[in-house]
């Protein structure tokens, strides 16, 4: 909103109250002193009728009440035409925009490390905090090899990827492994795989062995104390211990 159209409202504004007070003086003068000479002249041949009478006998007590009066209502008026005329207008995107090149430098997106987000010419958008992205778009539209891959690629800590089709994997493992990295193929199901036995961790010492039968088996069959199945939940919680017990002592597995 400009500083001219404010100016210019505030003005209709002033306008408002004027005619407001005009009329409420008119009327105030017909209702409780029964005199409508004021009022009728206001409306058929001098509109600022009231004003000339209030400015020539304004040390009439009367006039006095009446013009506080109708100045009531007026102010009423103004105020409202000028709230519902000069508030600030709400937007559904709030203060979102795309950003310019300005605002990218003053964001410090063109930094030398830190997720890769795409780029702008020939320099790389990348920024360095811990929040959760979220990348949306169409099958084939380059959500992993513009997004997922490079940054599988540059990420110095370590990482999980859920790669169900194997081509951030194909892409990335070499020079991961080159780069010192430790990598590993969890494909159950598949020829090539590595594998993971959470049995690997229970302690052999029998008093840990015990904690650490039930620790996991807790954590393969959650109890939830407060469901109406809570029972159940613990039975089936001893029964995965047994078999995890029987696992363990057995020579066959």
């Amino acid at each position: 909103m400009s500083q001219g159209y404010k100016a210019f409202y505030l003005l209709f504004c002033t306008g408002i109250v004027v005619a407001v007070w005009i009329l409420g003086y008119g009327l105030g003068l017909q209702i409780f002193f029964r005199d409508g000479r004021i009022l009728e002249a206001t409306i058929t041949t001098n509109p600022f009728a009231p004003l000339q009478q209030f400015w020539l006998y304004k040390s009439n007590t009367t006039l006095q009440m009446v013009a506080i009066g109708a100045l009531v209502p007026a102010l009423l008026a103004g105020g409202l035409a000028a709230l519902l005329g000069l508030r600030p207008q709400g937007s559904p995107l709030g203060d979102a925009a795309f950003q310019d090149i300005a605002s990218l430098r003053r964001g410090k997106w063109f930094r030398k490390a830190g997720h890769v987000f795409g780029r702008v010419g020939r320099k790389i958008l990348r920024t360095k905090d811990d929040r959760h992205h979220l990348i949306i778009g169409p099958t084939r539209s380059g959500k992993g090899a513009g997004y997922v891959i490079p940054n599988a690629l540059m990420h110095e800590g370590s990482m999980i990827v859920t790669d169900l089709k194997g081509e951030i994997f194909k892409a990335t493992a070499g020079y991961r492994r080159r780069s010192g990295s430790q990598v590993f193929l969890f494909a159950p199901g598949a020829e090539r795989t590595n594998r993971y036995n959470p049995l690997d961790f229970i302690r052999q010492e029998r008093g840990n062995r015990t904690t650490d039968i039930q620790n996991t088996a807790s954590i393969l069959v959650p109890e939830n104390t407060e469901s109406e199945n809570s029972v159940w939940q613990a039975t089936a919680q001893q029964v995965m211990a047994g078999a995890i017990s029987y696992v363990l002592e057995s020579p066959f597995y």
